[in-house]
């Protein structure tokens, strides 16, 4: 896939791309089931849930737009990185631009393998805890508030 290739200039985000998309990959494997299992005693949930939009859903009337602005959302961020390890940049904003680099690849091969994004656990917090995610999600929010932190922190320079 191209995404593959593109992604091998970028190890960390590759390896982080691979582990997710191996994942969902088993996720989807095992769909069919509508309980959610409890991954032992941590209160996390499992249960493979099929999301056409970005964030909760939104824009699954046009998942052409979706699988549009996942990819602008991988190029920007690849770019990033690339301008961080150019030196411009610090060492926070290259990892905070490979996590989110990392999670829009895996969720956009989502996109081109199976037309829609899987989402497979939920975590133990009261106020999401109907919400189900994937380990590229939270790379790219992982990796969102990283950036966010070193843009106004001014203080991750080389």
């Amino acid at each position: 896939m191209l995404i593959d290739r593109v992604l091998k200039h970028y190890p960390a985000a590759a390896v982080l791309a691979a582990i997710d998309g191996n994942l969902k990959d088993r996720a989807e494997k095992n769909a069919g089931s509508p309980a959610a299992k409890n991954l032992g005693g941590t209160g996390i949930r499992l249960k493979t849930i099929h999301n056409p939009g970005i964030l909760m859903g939104h824009g699954k009337e046009d998942p052409q737009a979706v699988a549009v602005f996942t990819g602008s959302l991988l190029s920007f961020f690849m770019l990033e990185n690339r301008k961080a390890l150019g030196g411009r940049e610090g060492a926070v904003k290259s990892l905070s631009a490979n996590l989110i680099a990392a999670g829009a690849a895996s969720n956009f091969r989502d996109r081109i393998k199976y037309g829609y994004v899987v989402d497979y656990f939920s975590l133990p917090v009261k106020k999401i805890r109907n919400i189900y995610f994937n380990l590229g999600d939270l790379m790219i929010l992982s990796g969102s508030i990283l950036y966010l932190l070193s843009a106004f922190s001014g203080r991750d320079r080389k």
